[in-house]
């Protein structure tokens, strides 16, 4: 970690303050992802767009009553992004997550083929390694195109969200776990049980034995299967 270009690089963005660690400790309080930085403190601070209009974000911070939370949400999300690629540029690594954030809203929303877009748009962008923003849209593209009924496309997706997290984080990681268990619950929803097995046997295989939480869930796939 450079704490240097950290700093730089929030300076970059429109910060002018950086928040000090107060519980003064040398790791976050909880494990960290491979490769990301968590700040290493818990902070109850609003954030730099919440409460104060700056470059990026003048004019959205008034609330519109009458508008439906989703128009309202939507509309933000759309007139942030045009900021971040005006001021950023479209390759830049906030802008691409707020792309991301822009497909989570969408996608909550139900309009999944307009998050399906903006998901594409960030695979678009690829690089070797990927980054774990590539692993996390991996998966919300899976799941958005098995809502639009895309079968074969999420079943792709799924087993890229595998691939990418086995590779950078390994196979018993949590985020591999979870990337196994919403491919399995997938297969079993699309009633494709046999390869569903398959995948079961290789959760299983994954599986620490003080894991009671992936115990579970295979306990709970195993009754489901049983007589498939």
């Amino acid at each position: 970690f450079d704490r240097e270009r950290y700093v730089a690089t929030l300076a970059e963005t429109g910060f002018t303050h950086v928040e000090i660690n107060g519980l003064q400790a040398h790791m976050p309080m909880e494990d960290s992802v491979q490769s990301e930085y968590y700040p290493q403190f818990y902070t109850y601070t609003p954030g730099f767009n919440h409460f104060v209009d700056t470059p990026l974000t003048a004019g959205l911070i008034e609330v519109k009553l009458r508008q439906p939370r989703s128009s309202q949400a939507i509309e933000i999300i759309d007139q942030t992004k045009a900021l971040a690629i005006e001021n950023l540029g479209i390759d830049n690594p906030m802008t691409q997550q707020i792309i991301y954030s822009q497909g989570i809203i969408y996608q909550t929303y139900n309009r999944f083929g307009k998050a399906e877009d903006f998901y594409q748009q960030i695979m678009s962008t690829e690089t070797d390694p990927p980054s774990p923003l590539i692993r996390k849209t991996a998966r919300r593209l899976a799941i958005t195109q098995a809502e639009l009924g895309k079968i074969e496309s999420a079943m792709s997706n799924f087993e890229k969200t595998i691939e990418l997290s086995d590779k950078a984080l390994g196979k018993s990681h949590p985020i591999s776990l979870d990337s196994m268990f919403y491919f399995i619950e997938f297969l079993i929803h699309t009633n494709q049980f046999n390869l569903a097995k398959q995948k079961l046997d290789d959760f299983k295989s994954r599986i620490n034995d003080d894991d009671s939480l992936r115990q579970e869930q295979w306990r709970i796939f195993s009754n489901q299967l049983s007589d498939k």
